[in-house]
């Protein structure tokens, strides 16, 4: 009857370099790092730590194995081709090991804590009637206000304090203005086209000491192919303000100023201009 290897039989029998070289590049060394391959996925995460170790451990007993089988194999006057290929084959083994513990690494990591890029958000008074959009216009400025809009609130009022910013992304914030029948509101600065926005009010008011101011558009990037005409935006939003109540005198002197300049109408120019509007009950 013939003697069945043991296990541990086999695992000494490679530690020690006895093995025929070729079959212990084929099996213990290339084969073996394949399986572990294989089988890492459906490692669960809790045993992530003692898997990583135990494929360190296993590397080094192929690598030493196979060191000492090539050893072996020169010193019985083997081929030079296939010692050489086993050194390619612990190359290989090294590389899948090293591949094979950054994924495991990747896999087991958590998830970032927050996206690169938090979502905006806009500051609502104490009793959550009064929603502030500061800073220049932009569409994650309409994502937010949207956002907002869209669960259950108390919002009546928008207060701007605004420089300015993309002209269509301030259309869009006027538009969801408009749509929730929203009061506007300037306390500190609402120049450029930021008045787009304060316009969509329902009710419109400024502070005491806070300014519109008004003037022509213009391309950020002069150099690019330009494919909007700001005469036709220009004319978009002089027929919208007089939609939306100014006069055709002060419509007319909107957009005079150039993109250089700023006109601040007074308080009394924007009152009887229609641009303010204030009224006890709704306005229609």
């Amino acid at each position: 009857m013939r003697h069945r290897p043991s296990l541990k039989a086999y695992l000494v029998g490679h530690w020690r370099g006895r093995h025929d070289l070729l079959v212990t590049l084929l099996v213990s060394v290339l084969g073996l790092r394949v399986l572990i391959g294989l089988i890492q996925p459906v490692i669960p995460a809790v045993v992530t730590g003692p898997w990583l170790c135990a494929s360190v451990v296993i590397l080094i007993w192929q690598l030493v194995g196979s060191w000492r089988a090539a050893d072996v194999h020169l010193r019985d006057g083997g081929g030079m081709v296939l010692l050489w290929c086993s050194y390619g084959a612990m190359v290989i083994a090294l590389a899948l090991a090293v591949l094979q513990w950054l994924d495991a690494v990747a896999a087991r990591a958590p998830p970032a804590v927050a996206p690169l890029i938090a979502p905006m958000q806009l500051p609502l008074d104490s009793r959550g009637r009064i929603v502030t959009l500061s800073g220049p216009l932009s569409w994650p400025m309409h994502s937010a206000l949207e956002g907002l809009l869209q669960e259950p609130n108390h919002i009546r009022t928008v207060n701007l304090d605004s420089t300015g910013g993309l002209v269509f992304a301030a259309r869009a914030l006027a538009n969801l203005i408009e749509g929730e029948n929203l009061d506007t509101h300037v306390d500190g600065r609402c120049l450029s086209a930021c008045t787009l926005v304060f316009m969509a009010g329902q009710q419109r008011s400024v502070g005491i000491s806070s300014e519109l101011g008004f003037h022509q558009y213009a391309i950020d990037e002069p150099n690019r192919v330009q494919t909007i005409s700001v005469t036709e935006e220009l004319a978009k939003d002089r027929a919208y303000f007089q939609r939306r109540g100014a006069s055709a005198a002060f419509v007319e002197s909107v957009f005079q100023a150039s993109p250089e300049q700023m006109w601040i109408p007074t308080h009394a120019q924007l009152q009887e201009a229609g641009v303010l509007r204030t009224c006890p009950g709704s306005c229609q």
